[in-house]
């Protein structure tokens, strides 16, 4: 019987050690093209975060910019993100960190390792170092067969330069609005508990905005704050608590904010949840924002 264990354990380790050795491999090729794929795309101001920042800010209407914003995306992952991008690309001065009232609420919390980790985790698995790679594996636990082939699956679309974390400006909202009840369906979903009351901010989240804040200290680069325009009945409806919140974070860290959430928009500049612009409002947006960053250069 004590043979029989061994051998058990012995075909088990095989397949295991293969399998650490192929995820080893596909995180060093991915990390290395994928830094001289930012280096390549030299540009001096970034803009990241989720797709707050992806729907409204289209780099192509701004100069020398790049937006790697991405669905989804926490501080999180946003940190690690920008870490190996900046490790890639000196020429980096100024970067625009998507900041708004949702960015607070531990709903976030989801993405990370909630019910919406397995879809998102998996896009950055590659950018992790080995402790938070496992830790992955531990929020993803209760599926970790399904976790690894879709890890496995992401690396391999990796490899061939099919950056899912990358990010990039991206709204297909052509013919939309706000829409009232969409609206309180977002409402209720990022910041109240079934009780009605406030959700708690989230530590995890305050966390790794102040890891970012430091890592753009410590490159000498310049860090903005964007609160991104939302619709006027979203942004009156979020609790106040909020509000207070991202006024102190501001205060405290002092950092620049770039406050366009009462930037003057009609209603078709929006798409239903009024928490993010349309294609349309895209435009107006990136016009705005590009008005703004050549009137701070003069």
């Amino acid at each position: 019987m004590k043979q029989f264990i061994r051998k058990l354990l012995f075909f088990l380790t095989i397949p295991i050690v293969l399998c650490l050795a192929g995820l080893t491999y596909m995180q060093f090729q991915i990390q290395r093209t994928f830094q001289k794929y930012m280096h390549d795309s030299i540009c001096t101001s970034l803009f990241v975060g989720d797709s707050h920042v992806q729907y409204a800010i289209d780099n192509t209407l701004l100069n020398n910019a790049n937006t790697i914003a991405n669905t989804g995306e926490s501080f999180y992952f946003t940190y690690y993100k920008l870490k190996t991008v900046i490790e890639a690309n000196d020429q980096i001065k100024k970067v625009y960190l998507g900041l708004s009232y949702h960015s607070l609420s531990n709903y976030y919390e989801r993405f990370i390792w909630g019910e919406y980790s397995e879809a998102i985790a998996k896009k950055y698995y590659f950018l992790l170092p080995f402790s938070e790679q496992v830790q992955m594996f531990y929020w993803n636990r209760s599926h970790v067969f399904v976790f690894l082939k879709t890890v496995i699956q992401q690396g391999i679309e990796q490899l061939n330069m099919n950056y899912t974390f990358a990010g990039k400006f991206q709204n297909e909202f052509k013919n939309t609005i706000a829409v009232k009840t969409s609206e309180d369906k977002r409402l209720k979903f990022q910041f109240f508990k079934e009780n009605g009351e406030p959700n708690e901010f989230s530590a995890f989240n305050l966390e790794y905005l102040n890891k970012i804040i430091d890592l753009c200290a410590e490159n000498k680069i310049k860090l903005y704050f964007l609160n991104t325009p939302l619709h006027a009945y979203y942004q009156k409806q979020i609790p106040e608590v909020y509000k207070q919140k991202l006024n102190q974070i501001v205060a405290t860290k002092q950092i620049g904010l770039v406050d366009l959430s009462n930037f003057q928009l009609s209603d078709s500049c929006f798409i239903p949840d009024g928490d993010h612009v349309s294609l349309k409002g895209a435009v107006k947006t990136s016009i705005e924002m590009k008005r703004l960053m050549e009137t701070a250069a003069e």
